[in-house]
């Protein structure tokens, strides 16, 4: 008698089969509450950028959170990172950059039973002018990935320019708006820019790909 062997669905080499969309949250203070929807090992990926009169915030990274990418010019600063949640941290309360003058940040939370998270593709910019067009070069990451980016200026309701391919979900927080697009296959290179709004513009986008 011949048996034929059991397959089951298929993963990819991470050894997991997809990213997916927990939930969302922003803030127009200092601090940030992480989605109490969010489970232990979670990866929660924070947008953070903060203004005041006369200088930059102080560059401030949650603790035991890592950087993406910051930059900052005259009046304002933005700064990107994201963490691996551990015990007690969804639902608990994070503190980020004090710009005195405004604060905005935007959240998300993705799961996938992820155990490490490898960056890529990252752009930043803060600028009194016309920010560059970016480039998120994410077909050359690996999937499961997902794909960010963030724009802001000092009004409010602002929105990329050039945003190809869109992003699945976009949310403002403040003066600020991120989103995201997950590839869980056939990840593509992304674009996006914004136009000159104002004297505190600021653009990033970045890939973070799970494994």
């Amino acid at each position: 008698m011949m048996f034929m062997p059991m397959f089951s669905p298929a993963i990819d080499a991470a050894g997991f089969s997809s990213l997916a969309f927990v939930d969302s949250a922003t803030s127009t203070a200092s601090t940030i509450t992480i989605p109490a929807g969010a489970s232990i090992g979670d990866v929660a990926v924070l947008f953070d950028y903060a203004y005041r009169g006369g200088s930059p915030p102080t560059l401030v990274t949650p603790t035991d959170w890592t950087s993406i990418g910051e930059d900052n010019q005259t009046t304002a600063r933005i700064n990107m990172s994201y963490k691996i949640l551990g015990t007690g941290e969804p639902g608990s309360s994070i503190t980020g950059m004090n710009g005195a003058t405004s604060n905005n940040k935007v959240m998300f939370v993705f799961s996938g039973s992820i155990s490490s998270i490898t960056p890529g593709g990252v752009n930043v910019e803060a600028t009194s002018g016309n920010p560059a067009s970016q480039s998120c070069t994410a077909a050359s990451g690996t999937a499961p990935l997902v794909v960010c980016a963030c724009c802001g200026t000092t009004g409010g309701g602002m929105d990329f320019t050039t945003e190809s391919p869109a992003l699945t979900s976009k949310v403002l927080g403040g003066f600020l708006r991120a989103g995201y697009i997950i590839y869980n296959s056939s990840q593509a290179n992304h674009t996006f820019d914004m136009a000159d709004e104002g004297s505190r513009n600021v653009l990033g986008s970045f890939y973070l790909q799970a494994a």
